[in-house]
């Protein structure tokens, strides 16, 4: 990282950051295109035995998942406390931010683990107002968990 004044190395504050984003973009290769795919998605995050899970849901078809299961491989991006900071002093701007960044393995969820993927995607929006699922909602919502294999935090926090 160039910028090594501004890396954020604590697993820990990590995950804080990660807590405190409300979208989550995913970088998926199309082959056929050649080209990087990327979507912004809703997103739940999980700690737990020593690894991190992102999970995500969508309809049961569509690009992103025919991507998914040709590459597993994919990159995540998110960021939050965006703040432009005016130095009028100095004539120049610049904006706050907290940012994580990294790659993963993502595999599709079935069954128990499904609905887990979904409860913990609730709970990162609505942490004391879900109720359940509508069985029909919930048998077409496919529902997919990204291991993080490696990622990287920073912060930029200028106060003039």
């Amino acid at each position: 990282m160039r910028r090594s004044d501004r890396e954020v190395t604590e697993l820990y504050q990590q995950l804080e950051i990660i807590q405190r984003c409300d979208s989550c973009c995913l970088a998926m290769h199309d082959a056929q295109a050649e080209t990087p795919y990327l979507v912004e998605l809703s997103f739940g995050m999980e700690h737990a035995d020593g690894k991190t899970m992102l999970y995500f849901h969508s309809a049961t078809e569509g690009k992103k998942l025919d991507l998914i299961r040709q590459d597993a491989r994919v990159s995540f991006f998110m960021s939050c406390g965006h703040a432009l900071v005016y130095d009028e002093a100095h004539q120049m701007c610049t904006m706050n931010y907290e940012s994580v960044s990294g790659q993963g393995i993502m595999r599709m969820l079935s069954g128990s683990e499904a609905l887990h993927g979904l409860d913990v995607l609730m709970a990162h929006y609505y942490p004391d107002a879900h109720k359940g699922y509508d069985a029909r909602t919930a048998a077409v919502t496919a529902v997919y968990g990204l291991e993080i294999r490696s990622m990287t935090a920073k912060k930029r926090e200028k106060k003039v």
